[in-house]
């Protein structure tokens, strides 16, 4: 289950170089570097799941957050892209997007 992620809430202006790189190190990097350290061991048992949380921003982005929602998208398109290697091998990769829960 790939469900690291955090953010700073930042607007374009106010995103800097540095707020992207720890966004992407934290959202998608380590999420990699699960898949690269499980999946290996689940392509041997021909068996495995790996499941990552994705968001809604990653198709219908908001105007603040943009590292976020770039990170958010680039999850969703590894998830894709492991998906298509692994097919055939019994390991399946999927990203459950809930979108926006509005709570008190």
């Amino acid at each position: 289950m790939n469900n690291a992620g955090a953010y700073k809430h930042l607007s374009w202006t106010e995103a800097t170089p540095e707020d992207w790189r720890d966004t992407y190190e934290g959202d998608v990097i380590s999420g990699a570097r699960m898949i690269r350290h499980l999946v290996p061991q689940m392509r041997e048992r021909k068996w495995g799941r790996v499941i990552t949380i994705g968001g809604g921003l990653a198709t219908q982005p908001m105007q603040s957050h943009p590292q976020y929602n770039a990170s958010l998208a680039t999850r969703h398109n590894l998830t894709v892209s492991l998906a298509r290697e692994l097919k055939g091998t019994g390991v399946t990769s999927n990203a459950v997007a809930p979108g926006a829960m509005w709570t008190p």
